[in-house]
């Protein structure tokens, strides 16, 4: 080997051999030590736990305090955005909440996770601190609600401090525990949880009441098609939900008169579990190939079905993958099938980021997602154009989780102010939690902690566009919501499309 060789691999080891020393020996006294913000006194402090790396989510968070204060002058709000976007990203986001002739501000802070100072440092430094929180805002996934659930049930028992935890957008009705037992989320800190979107079975109930009162996503004939990955929790949770919901469907009134007017068959099963969900960005990986190869095989064995429902509830790459490769494999048969995610399918992934995240002619499959509020509501900001760049030169965001935000803000207020001042004890929070109303009158939780069902759920219909054999790259898009008496209404109907030439 040249002397110059010898030299680069005796300097690269010489590298390597420092690197490995400083994570070793440096990196030996641990994480920097976490510190919080103090709470002024006569103020009050929310703590919103969420992970650092999504920053979008706190400026949707920041936008529905900001909706809330412009859009309900009844509940008096001035609003303080100094330190909502701070310089430094290590720095804590704030955003501050006063009431007209209330003296004292409610600040509701953003705790960034990170690999150093996940939940549990988090909430060990913030109880420590005098004032600790009044609430505890978080679970924006089920696995991470579980863990703050556990860690403030053992908190509690251990202390006595039990602050209510508001749980954001994580839907799962049942959890494996840290003792892999398996028990209802909202049990585990029980008394003092309260989900502020709806569950997996609230969303399953809601997609199969829709789809059983159209003629024209209704199956025809069974089977339904029931498709999940195994490692996926939330998968596998609404894979569940939705099987028990169709079992009882079948024995319902409705049902046995759809039946009785040769409009339904009886409605059978095929479940398809896929081992993982790991895969590259297109192609589908051996487990899914697999389970598309046999629900072809199925289907096609059916010449008679003209329209199937096939549940497909996952993240949105492997239900992208799945879809597609459903497409290739047997082009006249996709259309057949009325396809439900849940909400794991988000609906700016439909449109706004349709361009790339959901091509409209590679995946022209009928699919019906669900919303937890109002992802088209014009007072919020939405305006809907189609055609690339047209729609994307508004406001092209959907409004569902900055609506979410606000409705989760709202209730904090109701719950903190009262007589004209500032609440100081986590208990009176919990019990006027326990009573709020939205601005409808109606209650925003149910003796559980639920967000009652039944009414205001949202499902968003993607329906692509032919002319003849050709599939189009335009879709329509049919927003509907059910309303206090449980029937479905439209609330928006638009076209969007991949290109930015003429519509059909």
């Amino acid at each position: 080997m040249p002397r110059s060789s010898w030299f680069i691999v005796v300097l690269f080891t010489a590298l390597l051999l420092a690197g490995v020393y400083v994570l070793l020996y440096q990196g030996a006294e641990g994480p920097a030590e976490l510190t919080v913000a103090a709470v002024p006194d006569g103020d009050q402090e929310i703590a919103w736990l969420h992970p650092a790396t999504t920053p979008y989510t706190w400026e949707r968070f920041v936008a529905g305090m900001q909706y809330l204060a412009d859009k309900r002058p009844d509940l008096g709000l001035k609003i303080d955005l100094r330190e909502a976007f701070p310089a430094t990203s290590t720095a804590m986001a704030s955003v501050g909440l006063r009431r007209s002739g209330v003296v004292g501000t409610l600040w509701i802070r953003w705790c960034k996770l990170t690999g150093q100072h996940g939940q549990a440092a988090w909430l060990e430094a913030l109880a420590q601190r005098q004032p600790p929180p009044l609430a505890i805002v978080g679970g924006g996934s089920s696995d991470r609600a579980r863990q703050l659930a556990e860690l403030l049930a053992a908190r509690r028992t251990a202390t006595g401090y039990a602050p209510p935890f508001l749980v954001t957008t994580a839907t799962a009705d049942s959890v494996f525990t840290a003792e892999q037992e398996e028990a209802p989320l909202l049990d585990i800190y029980s008394g003092r949880s309260f989900r502020c979107c709806y569950s997996n079975r609230q969303m399953a109930q809601a997609t199969l009441d829709f789809i059983f009162s159209q003629p024209d996503l209704r199956p025809d004939h069974g089977p339904a098609y029931l498709v999940y990955w195994e490692d996926d929790p939330y998968s596998r949770d609404m894979m569940d939900q939705s099987r028990a919901l169709l079992w009882e469907w079948q024995s319902m009134p409705e049902a046995s008169a759809l039946r009785r007017r040769g409009e339904l068959g009886e409605v059978q099963f095929v479940q398809l579990a896929i081992r993982h969900s790991i895969g590259p960005v297109t192609e589908p990986n051996p487990p899914e190939a697999e389970a598309i190869q046999k629900l072809v095989d199925e289907a096609a064995s059916l010449p008679e079905l003209k329209r199937a429902l096939l549940f497909l509830p996952g993240e949105v790459k492997p239900t992208r993958r799945v879809l597609r490769s459903l497409v290739q494999a047997a082009p006249a048969l996709a259309p057949r099938f009325v396809v439900a995610t849940g909400d794991a399918v988000d609906f700016n992934v439909i449109f706004r980021d349709r361009h790339l995240a959901w091509p409209l002619q590679e995946l022209p499959c009928t699919l019906l997602l669900f919303c937890h509020r109002n992802p088209v509501q014009d007072a919020a900001g939405f305006a809907a154009r189609t055609g690339r760049g047209r729609d994307l030169a508004a406001t092209s965001s959907g409004t569902h989780d900055l609506l979410l935000y606000a409705d989760v803000g709202a209730a904090l207020v109701e719950a903190t102010f009262a007589d004209r001042k500032l609440l100081g004890d986590v208990d009176q929070v919990t019990n006027r939690l326990r009573a709020v109303k939205d601005e409808h009158g109606q209650a925003r939780f149910d003796e559980r902690g639920e967000r009652p069902g039944g009414r205001g759920e949202f499902v968003v219909l993607l329906r692509p566009l032919r002319r003849g054999d050709r599939v189009l790259p335009q879709a329509t898009i049919v927003v509907s919501e059910r309303g206090v008496d449980g029937d479905w209404r439209l609330v928006r109907e638009f076209q969007v499309e991949d290109t930015g030439g003429p519509g059909p």
